[in-house]
């Protein structure tokens, strides 16, 4: 099914290789606007070898579908295709393994016209625990995982951003195509690319548009749960995304600074002593600490070289 001719919202969702998540996550897309309310979805195939060709097709006849192979491995290589094909005034950017709320998409568009000096616009995302969280995770320190959690909840209320808010994640977020025309799009030397580790690419983006004095909106009433998938907190993968962060912190904040042997031992000194306390969080967050020093160093070195 077809979109408007000229819809002001596009729906961009960048997949690779998550064919039954998909499946789930487009389920959920139905139940919004019906077709023919302003919007259009495009699905940005990356790279794809299972079966997300055949789910997309799937999805024709009941969605204002575009679908759109993007050969070049990455997910900012995927977004920015989106960014280059989307009709939409504003393109809204969800993930291929959430579920999204009835109203989700409502909220956008009522954004939209609620906040007309906003540019860009960040989702409430809250992390799905379907499991049971293992014995050293509480929930009073969340936020020390928010990041890997995929989460952001600021509450149920919308309102402006201000410079101390938290930046958009990627779960759910949308800009006006005429911020992307300001200062373009996702670095690509940034972020995920297939099964290898990345982070920070839409984090420079935001930081990029804040510099250029662009106003953000945070849409409270746009509700998206992000599954966890509790393998990412164990302490190889929360090393490996820590030492991501550091690569992205290092290029997007301070490329003049490397990652410190010192500090390193610092946090691994203080997680042992959280773990002798019984604070199994707080190590592990110092695990992911260890890593963004290595991360840093990293980066550093490979900007050395060039």
């Amino acid at each position: 099914m077809s979109g408007e001719s000229t819809p002001r919202i596009t729906v961009a969702v960048c997949t690779h290789d998550r064919a039954a998540s998909l499946a789930r996550m487009l389920e959920t897309l139905c139940s919004q606007i019906p077709p023919g309310c302003g919007w259009e979805l495009l699905l940005v195939e990356n790279g794809c070898t299972d079966e997300t060709n055949a789910v997309g097709q799937s999805f024709e006849s009941s969605l204002p579908l575009r679908r759109i192979s993007e050969p070049v491995l990455g997910l900012s290589a995927a977004r920015n295709r989106a960014l280059a094909e989307a009709r939409g005034e504003m393109v809204v950017f969800t993930d291929d393994d959430v579920t999204l709320d009835r109203a989700w998409l409502k909220a956008y568009r009522c954004g939209l016209e609620r906040y007309p000096e906003a540019e860009y616009f960040a989702g409430r995302i809250v992390a799905e625990m379907t499991e049971t969280p293992p014995s050293w995770f509480r929930d009073e320190t969340r936020a020390l995982f928010d990041g890997i959690l995929v989460q952001c909840d600021l509450g149920p209320e919308s309102r402006i951003l201000d410079s101390e808010d938290l930046l958009p994640v990627g779960a759910s977020f949308a800009v006006r195509r005429k911020l992307v025309e300001l200062i373009g799009g996702f670095r690509l030397d940034l972020g995920v690319r297939g099964r290898q580790n990345g982070r920070g690419e839409e984090t420079e983006f935001f930081v990029r548009a804040r510099r250029a004095g662009a106003i953000g909106a945070y849409l409270g009433d746009s509700l998206c749960l992000h599954p966890v998938d509790w393998r990412r907190l164990t302490l190889g993968r929360l090393y490996e995304h820590g030492v991501a962060s550091g690569i992205a912190f290092q290029k997007i904040h301070t490329p003049d600074r490397s990652g410190s042997a010192l500090r390193f031992l610092d946090q691994a000194i203080r997680g042992l002593g959280q773990l002798a306390r019984g604070r199994g969080d707080r190590f592990r967050r110092c695990i992911v600490n260890c890593g963004i020093e290595v991360g840093m160093r990293r980066a550093a070195r490979g900007a050395g070289r060039r």
